[in-house]
Order: C-alpha cells, then sequence, then structure tokens
C-alpha cells in the first residue's frame, strides 16, 4: 500500500505534515510534492512530525519578504548564507527556499 501522507526529505530524515495547514504555514508549495518509491521512505528515518506549531525542520531554506537573503535553519537559529557562491558550493537550489514569517534568532553567517 501507498503512503498517502506528504513528508518533507530534508537531510537525511522524514518529516510528515500532519495538516495541509502546517505544510502552508511553513511556506511549502503543493507543486513540490513529487511521488517517490515506498522503499525510499522506508529507508528513510523519521524527523519530527510538523504540525500547526512547528517551526522549520533543521537544515531548510528561508527567507522573508522584502529581503534577498537566504537563511538555513539551525537550531532554533537563522544562519544567512553570505553569497550565491556559498549557497551553491552546499548543493542548493533556490527554487527550493521557502518564504516564511516565522521568527528566528539570529545565528552566525553561513561563509563557506
Amino acid at each position: 500500500m501507498e503512503d498517502p501522507k506528504v513528508y518533507l526529505l530534508l537531510a537525511g530524515k522524514k518529516y510528515w505534515f500532519t495538516t495541509e495547514a502546517a505544510f502552508a504555514r511553513l511556506g511549502y508549495a503543493m507543486g513540490w510534492v513529487e511521488d517517490v518509491d515506498n522503499r525510499l521512505l522506508a529507508a528513510l528515518p523519521n524527523g519530527a512530525d510538523l504540525g500547526e506549531t512547528s517551526m522549520h525542520p533543521e537544515g531548510a531554506l528561508v527567507k522573508y519578504a522584502g529581503d534577498a537573503k537566504v537563511y538555513r535553519v539551525e537550531g532554533q537559529k537563522k544562519r544567512h548564507i553570505a553569497n550565491e557562491s556559498v549557497f551553491n558550493r552546499l548543493g542548493y537550489r533556490f527554487d527550493r527556499v521557502v518564504m516564511t514569517t516565522l521568527s528566528y534568532t539570529d545565528g552566525e553567517a553561513i561563509t563557506q
């Protein structure tokens, strides 16, 4: 049987969105949802469920309206990725950065 749940696959874990509202609140887009093989899902350990009160999981990329900076969430802090070169070297995709209104404490910038 296929798993009808929607997960965020991030940093070698799967995070289940418990509701559509949680998915939307965290800024994810339905166009990003893809079918994946159940064997892949079975092979990934579970991260924390993403519910109504959740913050973004560790390693998520976020940005804010009116701010060109991209941040990586780490330990409930946001760390600015210093420039496009660093962003690309880390293997990220600009089309997978979520817009957020959630507040995070500033952490040290990622420069390498």
